[in-house]
């Protein structure tokens, strides 16, 4: 029994295959054509989706940069190079020692008051580096509150920006006090031109004004805009 059926199918087969065997070959190479159509189809598609987005990336890429030369051909060397000296002199990112030395010495002239010996409180210089912003120098100034009063007046209109952190009255003739002047190691420019560059705003140009006429060593700064920033 399980012999005919095999033979009847095969037969059957046969006969299937004789009579549509014109039509088979065709039918496959339909298909293939198909299935390669719609492959490179949705290949150009998707080719099309990413060249439109790089595209537009260009096109946002161009704009910026568009921008960015605008803003930078309208500055004016001469006050862009004042307003960098002016901040990089009122917080350096190094222990500026000749800068604090100049600072007192200017303090002392203007005050008039006398100093007797000072010094720097430096400590571990690479601890200090890593977590500190600051150096803290002791003052002997000679004379009493009066003196003390003159002079911390005077220095702190000085660049670095300082702070008085101790003050002690020892006597008529004598007094200690402790300034701590400021400086930001972790400050860093890395200039990518294709990101959006901004114009300081009117506060950012009076606090730098401000900061300019702390020491007659800088420049006068005029009032006019579009300095950049970062």
């Amino acid at each position: 029994m399980d012999l005919n059926i095999n033979f009847s199918n095969s037969t059957t087969f046969r006969i299937l295959y004789l009579k549509y065997k014109e039509y088979i070959l065709p039918s496959i190479f339909g298909l293939l054509g198909i299935l390669i159509f719609f492959y490179f189809t949705l290949s150009n598609i998707q080719n099309y989706q990413n060249e439109k987005s790089d595209l537009q990336n260009a096109e946002n890429t161009l704009s910026i940069l568009n921008k960015n030369l605008n803003i930078a051909t309208s500055l004016s060397t001469n006050n862009l190079d004042n307003y960098t000296n002016t901040v990089t002199s009122a917080l350096p990112q190094t222990k500026d020692f000749e800068g604090i030395l100049n600072s007192i010495a200017d303090a002392e002239n203007k005050s008039g008051v006398s100093l007797g010996d000072y010094n720097f409180q430096i400590g571990d210089l690479k601890t200090n580096l890593v977590n500190q912003n600051s150096i803290g120098i002791n003052l002997t100034i000679l004379g009493g509150a009066t003196q003390v009063e003159e002079f911390l007046g005077a220095i702190k209109n000085e660049l670095p920006l300082n702070n008085i952190t101790q003050i002690t009255i020892q006597g008529v003739n004598t007094s200690l006090i402790t300034v701590s002047f400021y400086y930001d190691p972790t400050t860093t420019v890395a200039f990518n031109p294709v990101l959006p560059l901004s114009t300081l705003s009117t506060d950012d140009l009076k606090t730098i004004r401000d900061l300019s006429v702390f020491n007659s060593n800088f420049y006068n700064i005029s009032s006019q805009s579009g300095i950049l920033s970062h």
